[in-house]
């Protein structure tokens, strides 16, 4: 190989070398996430209205009652800028923000997102169905 060749796949290399630990520690080698929103307001009361997006996806307006969930995985995309937002509407209360960018969780990888919407607010936990040690991301009453 001639000397021009060799340079440009030893920078190749190194090139590629650079992508992969940018993405690995960002996305910590491309694993899948889960978000999970999970109706727990009272039985009998006003639906939840949910429409969640990204750049790439939009999930449309959906109805969920008590009890039921909207579920979905992905992973973060080649240039580390993947973001999920959503629109939460509860009776006369609409909170609109983002459930996932990535980054979030470059020191402490986290697969799963799970928000928990109740009467009082909306509260985030990690893990499939957490019952316990819930953020409080807002409440319905905040202004």
């Amino acid at each position: 190989m001639d000397r021009t060749i060799t340079n440009t796949v030893f920078f190749l290399f190194l090139l590629s070398m650079n992508f992969t630990h940018q993405i690995g520690a960002e996305t910590k080698f491309m694993g899948k996430h889960t978000i999970h929103i999970y109706n727990r307001l009272p039985q009998k009361s006003s639906p939840l209205y949910l429409h969640c997006a990204s750049k790439d996806d939009d999930f449309g307006d959906r109805t969920y009652y008590s009890g039921q969930t909207l579920t979905w995985n992905f992973r973060v995309n080649f240039w580390g800028t993947t973001l999920y937002f959503c629109s939460f509407s509860w009776k006369n209360y609409v909170r609109k923000f983002e459930v996932f960018r990535a980054g979030w969780d470059a020191d402490s990888y986290r697969h799963t997102y799970s928000y928990i919407v109740n009467n009082e607010g909306i509260y985030l936990g990690y893990g499939d169905n957490p019952t316990g040690d819930l953020s409080e991301v807002l409440r319905w009453d905040d202004e």
